[in-house]
């Protein structure tokens, strides 16, 4: 099979456009992701900083529950981070 010049460039043509095409596409779900990250870390970080200064005025576990919508272990387990980073722990 025998391609003309002409139909060689459009053939080339049409490459580019689908290779550039997915390039976007992938450049665009590249930006997505990483927004979408950037929403999740800005979201634990709220949540770390919010029990941190509950913590600080000795409010207890279950009321930094009630507050931040988060089940008791999932405090507790924030408050370990915290701990690791210095911050003394609430009474029960």
């Amino acid at each position: 099979m025998v391609i003309d010049q002409e139909e060689r460039d459009k053939a080339i043509t049409r490459s580019r456009r689908m290779y550039q095409s997915d390039l976007e596409s992938d450049l665009l779900t590249a930006k997505r992701s990483g927004r979408e990250e950037g929403r999740e870390e800005g979201r634990e970080e709220a949540i770390r900083k919010v029990i941190k200064n509950s913590l600080q005025t000795n409010l207890l576990i279950n009321d930094i529950a009630q507050i931040t919508e988060l089940t008791i272990n999932e405090v507790r387990r924030y408050i370990e981070i915290i701990k690791s980073d210095g911050v003394e722990s609430s009474r029960e």
